[in-house]
This record gives structure tokens, C-alpha cells and sequence, in this order.
């Protein structure tokens, strides 16, 4: 978590800090893991993950990303995740990221 806090720091801020030098994107939210295997790609694959190892694995990256080092934006995961697709995952989005 802390080296993702010191790249997005590096990316985003510079000399005067009422400009972005670059907006940094925290990618893939969330449980992605897999590109390509056996014939199942991202797009139709679903992570199942439970609670305890969403909080404890998953979301730390993220949380220093987004709500230590305000990285300016998310980029949610093609795959699902307990078989609802990330981009329309209204927990992980609305309730979790906001």
C-alpha cells in the first residue's frame, strides 16, 4: 500500500499543487486476476471472493490509492466478481470506491 501511495504521489504532484502533473488511474477495482487461462478470459470470468478476503487482499491497494494518495480517477475490472460484472458491481462502486 505504501508504494502505491509514493507512485501516485510521483505521478500526480508536482512544484505547484494546484495543478495534476498527470492523472493517475488506479486500475483494475476490483479482484482482478486473471487475463487469459485455459480459455477463459476477463471477460467472462467470475472472481469469487469472499469478505474477509476482499478486505483483508483485494481492497488494501485501493484504499491507499484512492482515499491516501487521491489518485484522480478509478477504472473498474472487466471480469465479475461473485457473478456481478465490476463495472456493475453498485457495492464495490457506490458504496465501497465513494
Amino acid at each position: 500500500s505504501q508504494y502505491v501511495y509514493t507512485l501516485i504521489d510521483g505521478l500526480q504532484n508536482g512544484d505547484d499543487e494546484r495543478y495534476l502533473k498527470t492523472a493517475a488511474v488506479c486500475k483494475h477495482y476490483d479482484a482482478y486476476d486473471l487475463e487469459e487461462w485455459q480459455g477463459v478470459d476477463r471477460h467472462h470470468f467470475s472472481a469469487i471472493v469472499n469478505d474477509q478476503d476482499l478486505v483483508e487482499t483485494y481492497l488494501p491497494p485501493f484504499e491507499s490509492c484512492i482515499r491516501d494518495a487521491h489518485a484522480a480517477s478509478i477504472m473498474c475490472s472487466y471480469n465479475m466478481i461473485n457473478g456481478v460484472p465490476g463495472c456493475a458491481n453498485r457495492f464495490l462502486l457506490q458504496t465501497i470506491a465513494r
